[in-house]
């Protein structure tokens, strides 16, 4: 008989450990940055039944109150309505959990939302870019073929556009300020006379 009073208070001490350490987890236990609220809400309910087997009574009020005190941040707004409109001491875990998953679908949503036009907003641009560049392929292109043919923009030396500047025959060479030709100068002599000099 006294092996096992002995037994019956060693087992008793293992259920207290274990009955506070399961508190402890409860108390502690936050809603993760990752975790939906179905996920963290079975986990607290596998709190919930392992300190009722070991013979705690979790009143729902008490589950109700950790479930808005847990959850992360991203919940507050809905948190701050449930407890500004609805009485906490009548609301139910179902109801509480409903209310928060329904209000984690709408955020879903509008994120998913707000990718997508981001997405397509890229997209937009890149095709913008794209044209861009396209177009300045083509300007590019065009201004090659004008030149291929023989076109270029006004030389500055004799404003023919049959060649670049770099390729002017006239390039270096002496330009009348009377004539305007190339390859001679004017030169004044006394007072009028003007002598061509021939290059």
């Amino acid at each position: 008989m006294e092996h096992f009073a002995k037994e019956y208070q060693g087992s008793a001490k293992v259920r207290i450990i274990k009955l506070q350490t399961i508190r402890r987890d409860f108390e502690n236990m936050k809603m993760k940055d990752s975790e939906t609220i179905d996920e963290y809400y079975t986990k607290v309910r596998e709190l919930v039944n392992q300190l009722k087997a070991y013979g705690e009574d979790i009143p729902e009020k008490r589950v109700v109150e950790k479930l808005l005190i847990s959850v992360t941040e991203k919940y507050d707004p809905i948190v701050t309505t449930i407890e500004e409109t609805k009485d906490i001491t009548t609301l139910t875990v179902t109801e509480l959990v409903g209310s928060l998953e329904a209000y984690e679908k709408r955020r879903s949503r509008r994120e998913e939302n707000s990718l997508e036009n981001a997405f397509q907003s890229k997209l937009n641009m890149r095709s913008q870019n794209s044209n861009r560049k396209e177009e300045n392929f083509k300007s590019t292109m065009g201004d090659k073929k004008k030149q291929n043919k023989g076109i270029y923009m006004p030389c500055r030396i004799c404003k023919r556009t049959n060649h670049l500047e770099k390729d002017c025959y006239f390039r270096g060479k002496p330009q009348c300020r009377n004539c305007k030709r190339f390859g001679h100068v004017e030169k004044i002599v006394g007072s009028k006379e003007i002598i061509k000099l021939t290059a």
